[in-house]
């Protein structure tokens, strides 16, 4: 009779955790399901970036066609200026950093002077990368820390970085 008692106890105890396990696995898979209608909606997607200066001064400033003609002949005008500009200063510029970097250079210890070349090379990369593919995107995005909406001032109230 002990044995027929202990075969049904272990019998039991394995329909038991069966009945327990398909139990545990419904509640699991099964719960999420019923508060889904609870759950909040996900919350909207920032704003993309704010229009072109030039598209948001034709929409708050109602142009004519001939006013749009005459704004864009001016400002390709000043871009071909600027980029002459722009063209006259950078040797300018090249030398008076290259000078500025003899000069620190100059203060180095030799090992000192191969890893401030080396950040030199790596600073003339990343320089070279913003100029043809233009600046990262702002930190945070539009809506992130410093961003309108987002928590902390706006980057122009706080420390300069």
């Amino acid at each position: 009779m002990s044995r027929f008692v202990a075969i049904a106890a272990a019998l039991c105890l394995l329909v038991s955790g069966v009945a327990i396990g398909a139990l545990g696995t419904f509640v699991v898979l099964e719960r999420p399901r019923r508060f889904e209608e609870l759950r909040p909606p996900p919350p909207h997607p920032p704003p993309g970036p704010p229009p072109p200066f030039t598209r948001e001064m034709d929409l708050r400033l109602d142009l004519s066609e001939d006013q749009r003609q005459k704004i864009q002949a001016i400002l390709r005008e000043s871009r071909e200026e600027s980029e002459a500009i722009r063209r006259e200063l950078r040797p300018r510029l090249e030398k008076n950093l290259k000078a500025t970097q003899d000069r620190i250079s100059g203060l180095l210890t030799p090992e000192q002077r191969a890893t401030f070349d080396e950040l030199v090379k790596e600073d003339a990369r990343r320089a070279q990368r913003f100029f043809l593919e233009g600046p990262p995107p702002p930190r945070g995005g539009r809506r992130g820390p410093g961003g309108p909406g987002g928590p902390g001032p706006p980057p122009d109230d706080g420390p300069p970085r």
